[in-house]
C-alpha cells in the first residue's frame, strides 16, 4: 500500500530500523535497562510484539460444553457440596483446555454451571465484576440485586452491575441450573480480585404463583420490608 507518494508501509518501516549498536552502545542499553528494571519499569519497544501482536495468537481455543454432561455433575454437587461448603455459591467453572486447566472459558470470561436446590439461598455478596445470568433449568427462583427482587424462568438473561449486592433465593421444591459469566479475565501473577459479602443476608418469600405487581415481604436486620414483585428484566 501507497502512503504517500513512493512512500510504502515497507519503506517505511525499513527507515525506521536502527544500525545495530556498536559495542560501547549495547553496554549502556543494558545498564540502562537494569536501572529502568530495578525501578519496576519496562521499555515498550522490548514488549511491543507481545502486547501488540501483529495477528491473534491466542491459547484458547473452541469448545463445547454439552449439557447432558454438565447438568448431572452439578445434580450431584447438589447432592454433595452444600451451597455454604461451596463458598456462597456451587458453581462449577467452564476451563477452556487451552489454557492448561485454569478456570477461565476464555482468557477474558469466566463461565460456569451455577445449581441451587429446593429451598436453598445462595446469600447476598458483592464483587467488583459485571455478571450475566442464563437459566437453562426451573422456574421460581429469584435474584435480589440491592434489595430489588427479580423472577428467573427458564430462558432467561439476567445482567448484574459490578458492585451491586445480589443473591438468589429458590422458594420451590424443584431445583435450578443457570450458566453464569463474569467479566473476568485470566489474571496475571499477582492479580486481586475485589468481592464482599453483605454482612446481614436479606431474606424475602412471594406466596407460590405470585404475580408481577404482587406482594414481596423482606427482612434486612431483622426490619421487615414490603414491596412489588417485578418481571425479569435487564437489571
Amino acid at each position: 500500500m501507497t502512503l504517500h507518494g513512493d512512500v510504502t508501509h515497507e519503506s517505511a518501516k525499513n527507515a525506521m530500523v536502527a544500525a545495530v549498536p556498536t559495542p560501547a552502545e549495547a553496554a549502556e542499553l543494558e545498564a540502562m535497562y537494569a536501572t529502568m528494571a530495578k525501578e519496576n519499569m519496562i521499555p515498550l519497544w522490548t514488549q511491543l510484539d507481545e502486547l501488540m501482536p501483529i495477528a491473534p495468537a491466542p491459547a484458547a481455543f473452541p469448545h463445547v460444553w454439552r449439557w447432558n454432561t454438565l447438568l448431572p455433575l452439578a445434580e450431584r454437587a447438589g447432592d454433595l457440596v452444600p451451597v455454604g461448603r461451596g463458598g456462597e455459591r456451587r458453581a462449577i467453572a467452564l476451563a477452556n483446555p487451552g489454557l492448561g486447566g485454569r478456570p477461565y472459558a476464555t482468557p477474558t470470561l469466566w463461565a460456569a454451571i451455577q445449581y441451587l436446590g429446593g429451598h436453598e439461598m445462595a446469600p447476598e455478596h458483592r464483587h467488583s465484576q459485571n455478571a450475566f445470568r442464563f437459566v437453562v433449568e426451573g422456574e421460581g427462583v429469584w435474584t435480589v440485586v440491592n434489595g430489588d427482587p427479580v423472577r428467573m424462568s427458564r430462558g432467561d438473561f439476567l445482567l448484574t452491575p459490578g458492585w451491586h449486592f445480589h443473591g438468589h433465593h429458590n422458594e420451590t421444591d424443584s431445583p435450578m441450573a443457570w450458566i453464569d459469566g463474569l467479566s473476568l479475565g485470566e489474571p496475571g501473577p499477582g492479580a486481586t480480585l475485589v468481592n464482599g459479602s453483605l454482612p446481614a443476608v436479606v431474606r424475602w418469600a412471594a406466596g407460590r404463583g405470585a404475580e408481577p405487581g404482587g406482594p414481596i415481604t423482606a427482612t434486612r436486620d431483622g426490619e421487615q420490608l414490603t414491596g412489588a414483585l417485578t418481571p425479569p428484566r435487564w437489571i
